[in-house]
């Protein structure tokens, strides 16, 4: 019996063996072919491992079987004991084996997966496809004609910053282009003897120039501004030396804008009983709530020098400081993104 059951042992075990070998051999020709053949090997895997742990759970109960009908006929205590050692030691190995076997298949099966994966092209990421461009332009302002009294606005202090969206339409595949657009216009004055406009108008309606410390006078005046911000609409007709590639092209322009008023005020900033304080004073102060110029403008790609000319007086007629027809111009560059 004792030669039986070692017989029948021994056959399991180079069936077990067996197995092993043909699963590690399939593995390794699966990982050596090409990645469009392997994919076709990777989904036998799932019936070839459920079959593998199968084939080793029918097995360990055929030892237990063996061992029982071992005991059943007798054998010495001692033999015993090493016999099931002996079994127990072979299919704790070969379940470890399997156990291996399965981990390693399975790692290789999600790494082959993970590569196939990452090999596939990145999706591109949307972005909207706008016409038109962004121009942004920065500024100095300088004051025009007949000056009021006590108007001394400083040269880097009165700025302009202006953001349009342009839409170019070019005009029978010639090098001119009608360009109109759409943005905002933000004016600031620095007036650098502290002066702004007075809060309240005079009996004839004129909002003449005070001086802030006269508004203030416990106070150190630190900064005084005069802010308008207008809505404007430009059409230019341009130029270009290359109308195929504009980043490249030599442009010149020509045009007007027209701008409405929607918000005025003036800034005070100063120091008073020991805090920073700043004070602003929101009314329209008597200025020309509609304004129209002249924008003409040179330059390469998307950088160039401009200059507007306001042919509308700042101040509506006989509201401004001693009743002034001043205007404005505006000199500076820009810069546009398409």
């Amino acid at each position: 019996m004792l030669y039986s059951v070692k017989l029948q042992a021994q056959n399991v075990n180079q069936l077990l063996l067996h197995s092993f070998i043909r699963s590690l051999s399939l593995l390794i020709r699966s990982q050596m072919l090409p990645a469009s053949r392997q994919a076709g090997i990777q989904l036998s895997y799932r019936p070839f491992l459920y079959c593998l742990n199968h084939f080793f759970v029918k097995t360990v109960r055929k030892f237990n079987a063996l061992i029982y009908s071992a005991k059943s006929r007798g054998f010495a205590p001692k033999s015993k004991t090493l016999f099931l050692g002996l079994l127990n030691s072979k299919c704790m190995t070969l379940r470890r084996i399997a156990g291996l076997l399965l981990v390693f298949v399975c790692s290789a099966s999600f790494a082959q997966e993970t590569s196939e994966k990452s090999e596939q092209p990145a999706k591109k990421s949307f972005r909207p496809d706008i016409p038109g461009s962004i121009m942004i332009e920065l500024g100095i302002n300088v004051s025009s004609g007949t000056r009021p009294a006590n108007w001394s606005p400083g040269f880097w202090g009165s700025r302009t910053f202006n953001v349009y969206y342009q839409y170019p339409l070019r005009l029978f595949k010639s090098n001119v282009s009608l360009v109109p657009g759409i943005g905002l216009s933000l004016e600031r004055w620095k007036m650098t003897n502290y002066y702004t406009l007075s809060p309240t108008a005079n009996t004839d309606g004129t909002f003449p120039l005070v001086s802030a410390n006269d508004l203030h006078q416990f106070a150190t005046i630190k900064r005084s501004m005069i802010v308008n911000n207008y809505l404007e609409i430009p059409l230019e007709l341009r130029y270009d030396t290359n109308p195929e590639d504009i980043a490249r092209s030599l442009s010149v322009s020509i045009g007007g804008r027209v701008g409405v008023l929607y918000d005025s005020f003036t800034k005070l900033d100063y120091r008073e009983f020991g805090e920073n304080k700043s004070l602003k004073d929101k009314q329209w102060h008597g200025m020309n709530q509609f304004r129209y110029g002249i924008i003409s403008r040179i330059g390469i790609g998307g950088f160039s020098m401009f200059g507007y000319f306001n042919l509308s007086p700042m101040f509506e007629a006989g509201k401004g400081p001693d009743m002034t027809t001043m205007s404005s111009m505006t000199f500076g560059i820009s810069v546009s993104g398409f």
